[in-house]
């Protein structure tokens, strides 16, 4: 496994067979501002087309991470990236966003939203 330190956290690809274990592909642990300790966000990706049938299973994959990654962390956030599915056009997750477990889901329109703002934000930092 390799970790890559970026903005004082560090990233992890924790997905192949070990996922089984903890629902995750990617780690993302950040130094808890207050506390000697870390938070993580476990990140869980698809990469579905048009609208998912299988909510449930989604929730229980990435739902492994609390147990997965039990007592390592101070705090640990667990998101839904759907790469391939706009909000608009999957009602079901929209219904699982208000009235479901703390999962945090992420679109495809979000997901490109974030690597813009990173990337202004990179280019914004280079030239100053």
């Amino acid at each position: 496994m390799r970790d890559q330190i970026k903005l004082n956290g560090v990233y992890r690809s924790v997905g192949g067979r070990s996922e089984q274990n903890h629902g995750t592909d990617i780690l993302i642990r950040i130094p808890h501002p207050l506390v000697d300790s870390e938070m993580a966000i476990a990140f869980q990706v698809k990469d579905y087309q048009g609208t998912v049938d299988n909510i449930e299973g989604l929730i229980k994959q990435i739902g492994k991470a609390d147990e997965g990654f039990k007592g390592q962390y101070s705090y640990l956030e667990k998101w839904l990236l759907l790469v391939g599915i706009e909000r608009e056009k999957d009602i079901k997750f929209s219904q699982l966003e208000k009235s479901g477990p703390d999962i945090k889901v992420l679109y495809k329109e979000d997901v490109q939203n974030l690597f813009a703002d990173v990337a202004e934000a990179m280019l914004s930092w280079q030239q100053a």
